[in-house]
């Protein structure tokens, strides 16, 4: 009987015990369920929004507009070009060569010993480079050694490491290929079947010629329409030509200085070229032209030397009478000193603007490096990286540019490397999270050059800011003064973000 009555006890406990598991399963699915609405309310929220923000977008160009308070704090987008993304088959990087000598030329050459790669086993992939026939992209020396441009140290650790065929030229392919029509048949497997594309546009000094790079984005923008399969520039277009430009990006910094915390919300002054001039009452100003690179077109002027600046440099107050007017207010009529047209040797093409000059820029500017890797909790799966910093001085009568690695002594003693890796990855993050990041700001989605200076504030404390946003597709690495053997580091790091971006997928954006 009592044997009976456990037995009973049991079931009941192991039916009880099933009953709850069932209700358990049940509460945890409705769970599941509800968390799932939120998610799918969330966004639809989202994309509602985004939908309502690009819609504004025709008038509200950061690019082109100076940017009020409220503009600068939002951080305004321009209107994006959205594509799915693709899986890219076939990747033609075109260099186009320097003027100087490679083997000249410290800031872009890393030079190769195959007799040290064999032995020490590193970079297997830098093979195949010695034997390459490009101009002034590889340069043998008399002791079996041979210079290497950076770039294309980059493509064939790109070619090592991506899921597709990297093929390498120089500028004068390309014009074979455009001129004669070639490039959609080139893009092709062996059975004639069209690939996935994408061009690489490889520049470091000078702005490619013949073709020139307008004529490369227009050809292109015809043949996506052509080739059966997608095909992009890299850069895109609009990176590009915002890059060229320069406006655009320190609008950009601008805008990022404005909302950011005051720690990093120091900016030196910018006259666009438009209007009365907002430095006018600055004694010394820096002038900049747009489409110019390497310091080419860069000089500190005196008050009152405007050169090819198009900005009303004074504007003058004067009073008109008559005998109708007593008691009007004075009218201001603006007046310059300048010519309205450019000088008889300027670029008509190109445009002149000025900033406020920072005395310490020339002798101490610092060249952050940073290069993306994968993280959940980075923008798009990405998140950026702090892989070298090079510091630089200018000599601006030579036009000589001394280099070396960063040194800790090298900063004010209020500031610490780590200040500066903060600030930096600050600013990279911020540009990132623009609405128009993957328009004008896609390749940071690889990395960047940030070319950051060092000023004194109105508050007496030393500031961080950024003079330039340089490309890391055409950033001159400094690998020979900064890197270890086997000055391949910097080259790597871009290369593997490079290959994991084009490796998920890239959109159409060209």
């Amino acid at each position: 009987m009592v044997r009976r009555r456990q037995q009973h006890e049991l079931q009941l406990q192991k039916a009880e015990r099933s009953e709850l598991k069932k209700l358990k399963e049940v509460r945890e699915k409705e769970r599941a369920a509800k968390l799932a609405e939120k998610e799918r309310q969330k966004a639809a929220r989202d994309a509602e929004k985004a939908t309502q923000l690009f819609q504004k977008e025709d008038s509200r160009d950061v690019t082109r507009q100076a940017p009020s308070a409220p503009q600068a704090q939002a951080a305004l987008p321009t209107r994006a070009v959205y594509a799915p993304n693709v899986s890219w088959q076939k990747l033609f990087w075109v260099s186009f060569p320097d003027t100087k000598r490679l083997d000249e030329t410290a800031t872009l050459a890393i030079q190769l010993f195959p007799e040290d790669r064999e032995s020490l086993g590193h970079d297997p992939w830098l093979a195949e480079a010695c034997s390459m026939t490009l101009h002034n992209t590889v340069i043998p020396s008399g002791n079996e050694d041979c210079f290497i441009h950076q770039g294309l140290v980059t493509a064939l650790a790109t070619k090592a490491l991506a899921q597709i065929s990297v093929d390498v030229h120089t500028w004068d392919w390309l014009a074979t290929q455009l001129q004669g029509n070639l490039l959609s048949r080139s893009c092709t497997d062996k059975d004639g079947n069209a690939l996935h594309g994408i061009l690489f546009l490889h520049w470091t000094t000078n702005e490619p010629t013949n073709p020139t790079l307008d004529k490369v984005y227009s050809t292109v923008r015809l043949l996506k329409h052509i080739h059966p399969a997608s095909f992009r520039v890299y850069p895109n277009e609009n990176e590009a030509e915002q890059e060229r430009n320069k406006l655009g990006d320190i609008r950009a910094l601008d805008e990022v200085a404005s909302s950011s915390p005051q720690e990093f919300s120091y900016r030196p002054r910018t006259c666009y070229g438009h209007g009365p001039c907002k430095l006018r009452d600055y004694q010394t100003t820096v002038h900049k032209r747009t489409q110019s690179g390497c310091a080419t077109h860069v000089h500190v002027r005196k008050r009152g030397d405007h050169y090819e600046l198009t900005c009303q440099p004074e504007a003058q107050m004067l009073e008109t009478t008559s005998q109708n007017s007593r008691g009007r207010k004075k009218k201001p009529i603006v007046a310059s000193k300048s010519s309205r047209t450019p000088a008889h040797s300027a670029d008509h093409s190109a445009h002149w603007f000025h900033q406020e000059f920072v005395p310490s820029l020339q002798s101490c500017e610092f060249r952050v490096f940073i290069a993306t890797e994968p993280s959940k909790k980075g923008i798009r799966g990405r998140i950026g990286q702090v892989i070298a910093i090079a510091k630089t001085s200018f000599n601006s009568d030579t036009q000589a540019l001394a280099v070396r690695e960063f040194l800790p002594e090298d900063l004010e003693p209020a500031l610490t490397r780590l200040d500066l890796v903060r600030f930096a990855l600050f600013v990279f993050e911020r540009l990132r999270a623009r609405p128009d990041s993957m328009i004008f700001f896609e390749s940071l989605e690889v990395g960047v050059r940030l070319d950051i200076g060092v000023a004194n504030t109105r508050t007496a404390k030393k500031a961080f800011f950024v003079n330039e946003i340089t490309r890391w597709y055409g950033a001159h690495y400094f690998s020979y003064h900064i890197c270890a053997e086997p000055k391949t580091q910097i080259c790597k790091a871009f290369a593997g973000a490079f290959a994991m971006v084009i490796n998920s997928g890239t959109g159409c954006v060209s």
